[in-house]
């Protein structure tokens, strides 16, 4: 195929200086493609542990997944 569709957790951050922060630390394992500066694919099962590798940095999230409803 030359498309295909595929749903993926993102992380949206206010500044790109967190993103920098979070690649510096041990969750950047975690870590997929950046989309833009404050936007970057998360690995599949990897959500909580980014979230919490955020509070130890110092940084607040909140997860929100939306089902599309296939």
């Amino acid at each position: 195929a030359q498309a295909r569709l595929e749903a993926m957790v993102v992380l949206r951050v206010t500044a790109p200086e967190v993103l920098q922060a979070l690649r510096a630390s041990r969750a950047a394992r975690y870590l997929g493609e950046p989309l833009s500066p404050t936007v970057v694919a998360i690995k599949p099962g990897a959500a909580q542990k980014v979230l919490a590798a955020l509070a130890e940095l110092g940084y607040l999230g909140e997860g929100r997944v939306e089902n599309e409803g296939n």
